[in-house]
Formats: C-alpha cells, structure tokens, sequence
C-alpha cells in the first residue's frame, strides 16, 4: 500500500493510511480517474497524501492541516467544513494551488468529473491484435 508522498515519521506512525484514501501502489499513478494530493505546508511542502475518492471528512490526525494541493486528475471541489459543506473552489486538473484559502481549511474534498481513460493507440496495419 502507498498513501502518497509522507515523511517516514508520519509514515513510521501510521498517518499515512488515516484519510481513508489509501489505494494500492499500482493504482497510483498508472490510471486516470480522480487524484488530488493535498500537502501540510504552502508551495507543495510538508507531508502530503494522494486522495483519490470523495472524503467527507478527514482522520483526526489530517483535520486543520492542508495549506496547498496538487490537482493531477479531474475535476475537484474543496470544501472548508465536513460532508461538504462551505464551498471553497473546484479545482481542474492540471493545477497547483500554492495557499489554500483559508488556510488550513480543507475538510472534506469531492471529485466532480474523473479524468477519462487514456485513448487506445490504433493497432498497425498488418500486425493481428488479438482481443
């Protein structure tokens, strides 16, 4: 399992695999869909965690703590309250967001449009592909 990218102390304590958006190491990074990885300090810093499916609200241990976030799939809603409410910004992939306002604010997150899955390359001339 991989959570993202998270300091070996967070990871050493299990903070990691708390914001329920913990998907398998293949998962991550090979398929479109939904991914959001939101960080602890401004410009992308700190600890972070990938979330890849709707979060209503975040583990204790995550609340108050996200600065800045990194859209790299679809279409995201970020919200300052929990089960989403208090509406903050929807978000389009490719983006980065340096200063999350307010700050550390973000406490429920919601993917509106997956990105869609990569085109199948036509197969050549010639050459049998089989089904």
């Amino acid at each position: 399992m991989r959570c993202g990218s998270v300091t070996l102390a967070a990871a050493s304590i299990g903070l990691a695999c708390l914001a329920a958006s913990c998907v398998p190491l293949t998962s991550v990074g090979t398929s479109p869909g939904c991914l959001i990885h939101l960080y602890t300090g401004s410009n992308l810093t700190g600890s972070g965690i990938p979330v890849v499916r709707d979060t209503p609200e975040f583990a204790p241990a995550w609340q108050n703590s996200f600065t800045s976030a990194r859209i790299i799939w679809g279409t995201w809603r970020l919200f300052a309250s929990p089960y989403y409410t208090d509406f903050m910004g929807d978000y389009s992939s490719p983006a980065i967001v340096p200063q999350l306002r307010p700050n550390n604010a973000v406490k429920s997150v919601k993917c509106l449009v997956p990105e869609p899955p990569a085109p199948v390359p036509p197969s050549t001339p010639g050459v049998y592909v089989p089904p």
